[in-house]
Parts: C-alpha cells; sequence; structure tokens
C-alpha cells in the first residue's frame, strides 16, 4: 500500500497506511481513517478533563461570590447597628436635657406658687430667661389643676413673649 495524499474540490481525504473507509455526506465524500477517529479519542479525552475542571472553577466561583455576598451583608449590617447605636446616644442626650429642664422648671414652680399672683409674677419673670437661652421650646405653659393655662410663655423671632390672661386657653 503506498501513502497517497490529495485534497481536490469536492473530495477531501486523509493519509493512511490503514484501509480506507468511505463517508458520505451530500456532495461531498470524506475518506475518515483510523488517524482521524484517534483525533475522536483526543477530543474524549480532552472533554473528559475539560468538564470537570469547568466544574471545579464554576464552583469555586460561586463559593466565592456566595462569601462575598455574606461579607457584604455583615459589613452592611454592622454599618447599621453603628448608626442605630449613634442615634440612640444621640436621643438619650436630648432626653436627659429634657429631663433637667423639666425638673428645673418644675423646682421653680414649687418655689414661686406658694405666694399666689406675685409669685406668677416672678415664675414668668424665671420663665423668660429660661426660655430666652433655651431657644428649643415653642411654648413654656403651666397649666392648674382643672387644666387651664395659668402661664404661657410662646418663642418667637424676636425672643420669648407671655401670652395675656385674654389669651390663654382652657
Amino acid at each position: 500500500m503506498s501513502l497517497s495524499c490529495r485534497i481536490s474540490h469536492n473530495v477531501y481525504s486523509v493519509c493512511s497506511s490503514i484501509k480506507h473507509q468511505p463517508l458520505i455526506s451530500g456532495l461531498k465524500t470524506l475518506i475518515v481513517t483510523p488517524a482521524i477517529k484517534l483525533m475522536e479519542i483526543d477530543m474524549r479525552r480532552t472533554a473528559g478533563l475539560f468538564i470537570p475542571v469547568a466544574t471545579m472553577i464554576l464552583i469555586a466561583a460561586a463559593l466565592l461570590y456566595r462569601t462575598e455576598i455574606s461579607r457584604m451583608k455583615t459589613v452592611r449590617k454592622t454599618q447599621q447597628n453603628a448608626s442605630v447605636r449613634t442615634a440612640e446616644i444621640f436621643i438619650e442626650a436630648k432626653l436627659r436635657d429634657l429631663d433637667k429642664d423639666l425638673l428645673y422648671l418644675a423646682s421653680q414652680y414649687q418655689l414661686q406658687t406658694d405666694a399666689g399672683d406675685e409669685g406668677m409674677t416672678r415664675l414668668i419673670n424665671l420663665w423668660l430667661p429660661f426660655s430666652r437661652t433655651k431657644k428649643i421650646y415653642d411654648q413654656i405653659r403651666f397649666l392648674d389643676e382643672t387644666g387651664m393655662e395659668r402661664i404661657r410663655i410662646n418663642y418667637a423671632p424676636d425672643g420669648p413673649v407671655t401670652v395675656t390672661q385674654a389669651e390663654l386657653q382652657d
């Protein structure tokens, strides 16, 4: 047997010293030899190696993605907890300040109301500078046991103003 190889317009042939096996495909004839079968075996071996390696790479990528998402959630949760804690500290401080102010106003009330109307005038004179200094209260009011306003100090842009007896509410 001689080795001969030729390629024509419609015929593809593969050289081999082993018996040729023709395969007809449409208008072209392909002569398949054991060398092509060896290529098929090599392709199977390559695919047999590629698929497990590709699968391991995909699994590793998925695990890495999952770990990164978990880390990002943890960071976000830590940041949110820090923000909540900061707000909690701020609110507690404001409430402590309000508590101190209420205790101050209540102590002034106890000292001044024993003297009747004159005590109420002194109470107004104590609460006006308090309102002017604090600048955070729109109104400071004293309500009697029946719910009637006895004193009201409104904070205005020009400073605190005492409301007249006629304007007090029940």
